[in-house]
């Protein structure tokens, strides 16, 4: 009887610790503020700003080459374009495996070089440093070709 007493609360205890040690040793991968779940995959989360765009910048072409360059065209005056943009390419699983490559301005076009980012759907979103502004669009990696980015419509929260 007394091991009943003392030991059922006393497993507790040890389960509840040994749940503790591994939440923390097996911690998730932190999520972007700018990342919202929907259905089964997550996506850039609508901030409000991607409307404010300027004219020029309502679109852009990504060119995605098979030697692993990655070309970004914008329209609109040269003077108006920033020196560097982002572009994040979001893995829709929330695996976490998330890339953000900084591209630099190269007359009218913004390049880099594109590390592997596995197959499957990736989201992709250009901004310039300050935010400002987003672009994005979806590309099946990793296909090359041309990806169309435009500004994304403001999503309902009551519906999908």
């Amino acid at each position: 009887m007394v091991w009943l007493v003392a030991g059922l609360p006393a497993t507790a205890v040890v389960a509840g610790i040994t749940t503790v040690v591994i939440a923390f040793e097996n911690q998730d991968s932190l999520v972007k503020a700018d990342i919202r779940k929907e259905g089964l995959i997550f996506v850039a989360k609508d901030t409000g700003h991607a409307g404010a765009n300027p004219s020029w910048a309502a679109s852009a072409n990504a060119r995605l080459d098979a030697s692993g360059n990655i070309t970004v065209e914008l329209a609109g005056p040269s003077q108006a374009l920033p020196q560097v943009m982002d572009l994040d390419i979001v893995n829709g699983d929330g695996s976490g495996h998330d890339i953000t490559l900084r591209l630099v301005r190269s007359g009218q076009t913004y390049q880099a070089h594109l590390p592997d980012t596995g197959m499957g759907k990736r989201h992709l979103v250009l901004q310039p440093e300050d935010r400002a502004w987003r672009l994005s669009g979806e590309w099946l990696a990793p296909d090359p070709g041309e990806v169309k980015l435009v500004a994304e419509a403001p999503h309902s929260s009551t519906h999908p």
